[in-house]
C-alpha cells in the first residue's frame, strides 16, 4: 500500500487558483443552495471593480507613479501607507483565519465525492467573500487616505521585498497537521491570477514600469552630479531585473536615500507584513482580473 503520510496537496486543491467558478457551478447544480452564495460573489466582486476604476480614474493605472530619481519616499507618504496598512489589520486577521482552515479537515482520506464537494463549498462560501471584503476594504482606506495603486505597490515592494527580503511569492500556505504537506502554497493554480508565477511576472512587469519611468523622469538637460550617478543606478537595475527574471529589484543594492526614507518605519513595516495576503497586494492590471478569479 502507498504511503499516504507525506504527499502534496491534491489536484482540486492546486488549482484552486483559476477553477474555483467550475467547482461552485458544480456546487450550484448539486445544491440549489448556491445560486445565493454565487450571486453575492458576484454583486462583490462587480463592487471591488468599480472600486478600483475608481482608484484608477483619480490616481492613475497601477504603472503610473513616477518615484524620485534620487530615491527618497517622503516621510508623509510612507505615514499615509502605514496607515492604510494598519487600519486593515481586522480585514486581515480574518482572511488569514479563513486560509488558516483551509482545507476542511479530512477530505484527504474521503472517498464520498458528494461529501468532499459539500464540505469544499462550505469552505469556499467563508473564503472567497472575505478576500474580497479585505481587498474592498483596502481600496477605500486608499480612496480615504489620498494614495493610488501604483504608489501603494510601489511601496508596498520597495519596503518589503527590498528592504526587508520578503518574496513576491509568499501566499496563502496549508498550515494543518496530518496528511497535507504543511507549507503547500494555496492559490497556486497554473493559469490563476494569484499563483506564484503570475504575481512574480506581475511583480516584474511593474517593477519594470516603475524603473523606466525613474529613468525617464532625469533631467535631459543639465542633470546635477548625483542625477548623473542616479540615472546609471537606475539603469544597471533594468538591466538586472530583465536578465535575471527571479530578482527582487534593488535587493542588495538600494539606492542610500530610499533606505534612508524607510529605516525609521522599519519595525512598522514588519509588524504589519502579512505574507497570506501578500498575493494580493501586488495591484492587477486590469478589474477583470478580480472576475477571473472569481469565476
Amino acid at each position: 500500500m502507498a504511503d499516504k503520510t507525506k504527499r502534496g496537496a491534491p489536484s482540486w486543491l492546486k488549482g484552486l487558483g483559476c477553477g474555483c467558478g467550475v467547482i461552485v457551478l458544480l456546487l450550484v447544480l448539486l445544491f440549489g443552495r448556491g445560486c445565493l452564495f454565487l450571486s453575492k460573489t458576484i454583486h462583490s466582486v462587480k463592487n471591488l471593480e468599480r472600486n478600483y476604476l475608481e482608484l484608477v480614474d483619480t490616481y492613475g493605472d497601477v504603472y503610473s507613479y513616477i518615484p524620485a530619481v534620487t530615491g527618497e519616499i517622503e516621510a508623509d507618504r510612507l505615514e499615509l501607507f502605514l496607515e492604510v496598512r494598519e487600519s486593515l489589520v481586522s480585514e486581515s486577521n480574518e482572511v488569514e483565519a479563513a486560509f488558516a482552515d483551509f482545507p476542511p479537515d479530512g477530505l484527504d482520506d474521503d472517498e464520498n465525492a458528494l461529501r468532499v464537494m459539500r464540505e469544499l463549498f462550505s469552505s469556499l462560501r467563508q473564503m472567497v467573500p472575505i478576500v474580497i471584503d479585505y481587498m474592498e476594504a483596502k481600496h477605500k482606506a486608499l480612496s480615504a487616505a489620498g494614495m493610488g495603486l501604483s504608489e501603494y505597490t510601489y511601496i508596498y515592494s520597495i519596503a518589503f521585498f527590498s528592504l526587508l527580503d520578503h518574496s513576491p511569492e509568499d501566499g496563502p500556505e496549508i498550515t494543518k497537521e496530518g496528511h497535507w504537506d504543511r507549507g503547500e502554497r494555496i492559490l497556486d493554480g497554473d493559469d490563476g491570477t494569484f499563483s506564484t508565477d503570475n504575481v512574480r511576472r506581475r511583480y516584474r512587469r511593474f517593477m519594470l514600469s516603475m524603473l523606466r519611468n525613474q529613468l525617464r523622469a532625469v533631467p535631459d538637460q543639465n542633470p546635477t552630479e548625483r542625477e548623473e550617478r542616479c540615472r546609471d543606478m537606475i539603469a544597471d537595475e533594468i538591466d538586472r531585473l530583465r536578465d535575471r527574471p527571479g530578482r527582487s529589484a534593488w535587493k542588495g543594492n538600494m539606492m542610500l536615500a530610499t533606505k534612508a526614507s524607510f529605516e525609521p518605519y522599519r519595525q512598522r513595516l514588519e509588524r504589519s507584513y502579512n505574507s497570506t495576503l501578500n498575493c494580493f497586494e501586488i495591484s492587477v492590471e486590469h478589474p477583470e482580473e478580480w472576475r477571473n478569479w472569481s469565476e
